[in-house]
């Protein structure tokens, strides 16, 4: 677990399971808004799985993510086949100059759009089912 963490009880927003390579999931947040009280700090994910995938993009982050941003948790030492992400989030949680050093940096932005598209997101037509 990060030092902050142990240091001061940051909770996880997200718990991506992806054990392959080939799996296509993913989290996805897109134009969302993240939270809290003055009860803690939380990192915008942990490794649930060696190749977990989570993208932020277009969010607003607060002050409550813990500036590292992200944690390997039992995949230390793997974090090349970690997928985390930011693209343009905003808000005092968004700095990402003291994040992890393996957050991926998106250069490939048709990469990054073929996650944030609702084709993605809504693959299985959920969104769509919601009530108004």
């Amino acid at each position: 677990m990060g030092s902050y963490a142990a240091q001061y009880k940051a909770g996880y927003i997200t718990a991506q399971a992806r054990n392959s390579s080939t799996d296509p999931s993913a989290f996805v947040f897109k134009s969302c808004s993240i939270t809290g009280t003055n009860y803690g700090k939380a990192y915008l994910g942990r490794a649930y799985g060696a190749y977990s995938r989570v993208i932020f993009a277009d969010s607003t982050l607060s002050d409550i993510i813990v500036p590292d941003g992200w944690d390997a948790w039992s995949y230390i030492h793997e974090e090349e086949n970690i997928e985390y992400m930011e693209s343009g989030c905003s808000g005092a949680g968004a700095d990402t100059s003291k994040r992890v050093s393996w957050e991926k940096k998106v250069t490939d932005h048709a990469y990054l759009n073929d996650f944030v598209d609702i084709s993605f997101i809504d693959k299985e037509g959920w969104i769509s089912k919601l009530p108004n």
